[in-house]
């Protein structure tokens, strides 16, 4: 009995681990801000690869961890878009739509997302380890396209740079 109870409550820790891992949303936003200010936030782990910053104008994309230094710091921000994977799904739903119509009418068909295409969760971007299994997932599919995944050297945040 005591093993069956222990491997129940084993069970309902890793399920709760795993709900409680909400996926981080991201979004445009934009504020004013001095450079004191933006310095300040990048010291304290503000996370941002590319933005765009005029003497007092700031826009990029940010997690919802990010939101929360601007917060911290008394800083509003104005969103431009709000959770940009949801914004970049209904874009490419008014595309394919757009697509289907135009196919109707020409005499070439229109091309639809491929069944296969998916975003990213870094603001539709890939995480290093979702493009990993991309790589895994495209050699399992088509082992006559597709070569094994091989590293070409490392990246500065010494991470194996592949190609297949």
């Amino acid at each position: 009995m005591k093993p069956l109870l222990l491997s129940f409550l084993l069970l309902c820790a890793m399920t709760s681990a795993t709900f409680s891992q909400e996926r981080l949303k991201y979004h445009r936003i934009k504020t004013s801000i001095d450079p004191y200010q933006l310095e300040k936030l990048f010291n304290e782990g503000l996370e941002v690869d590319h933005f765009s910053f005029d003497k007092k104008t700031f826009v990029a994309e940010v997690s919802d961890n990010d939101l929360k230094l601007f917060q911290k710091q008394g800083i509003k921000v104005e969103y431009v878009i709000k959770d940009l994977e949801k914004a970049y799904q209904s874009y490419n739903r008014q595309i394919d739509e757009e697509a289907q119509k135009l196919g109707r009418n020409a005499k070439v068909g229109a091309v639809p997302t491929p069944a296969n295409f998916t975003t990213g969760s870094m603001g539709s971007y890939y995480t290093f380890q979702q493009l990993q299994t991309i790589l895994d997932n495209m050699r399992a599919l088509y082992p006559n396209l597709i070569t094994a995944k091989v590293s070409l050297a490392n990246s500065n945040e010494n991470r194996p740079i592949y190609m297949v």
